[in-house]
């Protein structure tokens, strides 16, 4: 009876083996990615377009996957929930700021039971800026007299998905160079048109001098801030 026994249970350890092995590599089929890329605030809440591809266990008849942005603070910033084809594009809802993100997204796959496996792609990073601007000056004369009225001529444009555009009522400052720093002349500012042009002057006092326009941005603007070449009048 012993010996039937024994035999019994030698021929059922290599089913149970085999079993095992299957389960592990199923478990281990999961995989896939985030792909995540930087970002230009060209509007002010932007949805957040990703790609990604997720592989399936082979057992799974059905899966959905939870997408999660998160700032520096850990704060979730935005998400999104995506099932259907394993791999494509979509948005996350979000509005962000300029700063440093991380995408993260947690997949369910589901057998033909309708049991829940759950595995987590790998993070992936993202920085959000604001689109930048350019400012230019020119000046009437750069070799002026002590008193003459000096003309500063500025443009400004702001950057967007095709270039840069003129940027139309943005203040637009003169600053001046004085003890070792740039110093805002008091008084002499103006609002650009709607072809990004602006005209300032100002009364030459007889001293050599460095001269920059600064175009000005608040956290109203999508775009930042810039300076212009500096300008020497002597």
């Amino acid at each position: 009876m012993r010996s039937v026994i024994s035999a019994a249970v030698l021929a059922l350890l290599p089913l149970s083996i085999v079993v095992s092995a299957s389960t592990s590599s199923e478990a281990a089929a999961e995989g896939g990615s985030i792909s995540a890329r930087n970002v230009v605030l060209y509007t002010t809440c932007p949805n957040y377009e990703y790609g990604y591809n997720v592989v399936l266990p082979e057992w799974a008849v059905d899966w959905d996957m939870q997408v999660t942005l998160y700032g520096r603070d850990g704060l979730s910033a935005g998400s999104d929930y995506v099932s259907g084809p394993t791999s494509g594009v979509s948005e996350a809802l979000a509005c962000l700021e300029p700063g440093r993100y991380t995408i993260e997204a947690m997949v369910d796959a589901y057998d033909e039971y309708y049991n829940e496996y759950s595995f987590q792609l790998a993070p992936k990073s993202f920085t959000v800026r604001k689109a930048r601007s350019r400012t230019t000056l020119q000046v009437s004369n750069n070799n002026p007299s002590r008193g003459d009225v000096v003309t500063m001529r500025g443009t400004v444009k702001d950057e967007r998905p095709r270039g840069y555009f003129p940027t139309d009522f943005a203040k637009v400052v003169l600053e001046v160079y004085r003890a070792g720093r740039w110093q805002v002349s008091r008084g002499i500012y103006d609002y650009s048109n709607n072809r990004g042009r602006v005209v300032l002057k100002g009364r030459y006092l007889g001293e050599p001098i460095s001269i920059r326009l600064r175009t000005k941005s608040d956290d109203s603007e999508n775009w930042a801030g810039s300076v212009s070449r500096k300008v020497r009048l002597r």
